[in-house]
């Protein structure tokens, strides 16, 4: 009977070993195929003042629409749906329209050259092309770039490419799709200076006008208090 309950034991025990080995090779096969299966999309913003804003979104679905696209890439935004004809963008950072006019009119108003965020992607070339199902239900899957142009006029960006995007924000798009899903996070640099339409002056200029105002104040008290001392008494 002893060495029956020991055989009984031994290959329990068996059992569980190459259950767990069979459970850790499971978990290791899902681990490597949600690593390589990660996708990877660009984006550009160009928000009509010299500047733009290059990024590089992973994402693990199959595919994903032109807005869900813009919200994975960490852009402030205002948004107003539609109902059915989906969702339009009112701003993107700082650059846009209120709510109402957003709602009322796409943030255009009655001139024809009034600015709006328009939607396009790119294609083979690189060139982009308007998107006519709109971002709700356009389709961007990996290696597409998306466009974001404030502009009333015929947008006329660079040509892109993931690649280029890629290159520019120097991002290794092998490594980028090989990292566990659990660490993705978008990459966004923005790039040119704003114009200053409003003849306000920027913060570098404003700290270096603090500065010099200091520095002369400082060397104007130490002038007075100089003079006292040397005043006769």
């Amino acid at each position: 009977m002893n060495w029956r309950r020991r055989a009984a034991g031994f290959l329990l025990l068996v059992c569980v070993i190459l259950s767990a080995a069979a459970l850790r090779f499971e978990q290791r096969d899902v681990v490597g195929q949600a690593a390589g299966e990660i996708n990877v999309a660009g984006i550009a913003i160009d928000y009509g003042d010299d500047q733009v804003t290059y990024g590089i979104v992973p994402f693990a679905e199959d595919s994903l629409s032109g807005i869900e696209l813009l919200e994975r890439s960490g852009v402030a935004l205002l948004t107003v749906e539609f109902g059915g004809l989906g969702t339009a963008v009112c701003v993107i950072e700082e650059t846009g329209c209120d709510l109402g006019a957003c709602r009322a009119r796409l943030c255009q108003t009655g001139d024809p050259d009034s600015p709006f965020w328009q939607y396009l992607q790119r294609t083979g070339d690189g060139a982009w092309q308007t998107a006519p199902l709109g971002p709700s239900s356009s389709t961007v899957e990996d290696g597409d770039v998306d466009g974001w142009f404030w502009t009333g006029q015929a947008p006329d960006g660079e040509a892109v490419t993931l690649e280029s995007i890629g290159e520019r924000l120097d991002i290794d798009l092998d490594v980028l799709r090989s990292t566990p899903p659990q660490t993705l996070t978008p990459t966004l640099v923005t790039f040119g200076v704003s114009s200053n339409a409003d003849g306000l002056l920027g913060r570098s200029e404003i700290l270096v006008g603090v500065l010099v105002l200091g520095a002369v104040i400082a060397v104007g008290a130490m002038a007075v208090v100089r003079s006292r001392r040397m005043a006769p008494g």
